[in-house]
């Protein structure tokens, strides 16, 4: 069976759990294990969109489709966080957001005009981050070419802006930290949308077009259900002029409750028999009553 990544996903999710995660080595191995034909190719779950990011203030959404853009399309191998930064021809560039670079933060004054400041620091993006949101307001959130040509004329080599985004995610919506990229397969850099094939022989992750028709690979979360239990504890107290010591009638009686119980819905109930003291002592009295002289 082939099909396009978007229509693997829609299977995998209606007929197991999603498409397949490959989060450790051991996932890796298995998935290697499972598929016999040498040199074949099929879908899995890793994928990244490069133009949805967020804004650090408020945390705003931003998708180049919608929003004033500047942004390069670059598809990184990483499994890092990302920043943005501005380059000084004004384009915005996607950045491991561990490098330490110089960055911009804006302030917002009281009478609502906007200040742009350029911090010279070599920062990491959290760091600036920090930083800007401590000193002013934050950083730099870009929404026209006004500002982006301002923000320009400040700098001398590619500094920190407000964007961020979390790089290649599982269809599960879950992180990606493991990674086993084929550093000879190039991305495609006029798609947006990245969608990710395996090899199935060497177990290596590449692009592949996400309209194309392959095999893929699904994944089922088997989760062993934990019985819900209760426990209802009733007593029931019995008066009777027969002899409820006699083992005869204590099961009658018995068989008797449980059927009253399997019609109540409790099938699976215990019963047992417990002896009063006042029996007790009753039961040895006429014992003795019978034992005693005739006289």
């Amino acid at each position: 069976m082939q099909k396009t990544w978007f229509e693997a996903q829609s299977f995998c999710r209606k007929n197991f759990t999603d498409l397949a995660t490959i989060d450790h080595t051991t996932h890796k191995n298995k998935v290697q294990s499972l598929t016999q034909d040498s040199g074949s190719i099929a879908w899995i779950g890793i994928y990244d969109d490069l133009r949805k990011w967020t804004w650090s203030h408020r945390k705003e959404h931003f998708n180049s489709d919608q929003h004033f853009n500047r942004l390069q399309y670059v598809a990184l191998r990483t499994s890092n966080t990302l920043g943005a930064t501005i380059t000084v021809n004004g384009t915005w560039l996607p950045q491991i957001w561990t490098l330490k670079l110089p960055s911009i933060c804006y302030k917002i004054s009281d009478h609502g005009s906007a200040q742009y400041i350029l911090v010279e620091d070599a920062l990491t993006w959290r760091q600036a981050q920090n930083n800007c949101r401590t000193r002013y307001t934050d950083l730099v959130t870009v929404t026209n070419s006004s500002v982006n040509n301002y923000i320009t004329s400040l700098i001398s080599s590619s500094s920190w802006i407000g964007l961020t985004k979390r790089s290649w995610k599982w269809s599960t919506w879950s992180r990606s930290t493991f990674t086993n990229w084929d550093m000879d397969i190039p991305f495609n850099s006029s798609t947006h949308f990245k969608c990710i094939l395996v090899n199935t022989t060497t177990g290596k992750w590449f692009e592949g077009a996400c309209k194309d028709q392959y095999h893929f690979i699904c994944h089922y979360n088997f989760i062993k259900p934990v019985p819900k239990t209760s426990k209802i504890t009733m007593k029931f107290k019995f008066q009777s002029e027969i002899d409820l010591n006699d083992p005869t009638i204590q099961d009658q009686i018995t068989r008797q409750l449980h059927t009253k119980l399997q019609k109540y819905g409790l099938p699976d109930s215990k019963l047992h028999w417990v002896q009063t003291e006042k029996q007790r002592v009753h039961k040895n009295t006429k014992k003795k009553i019978k034992e005693g002289p005739c006289g």
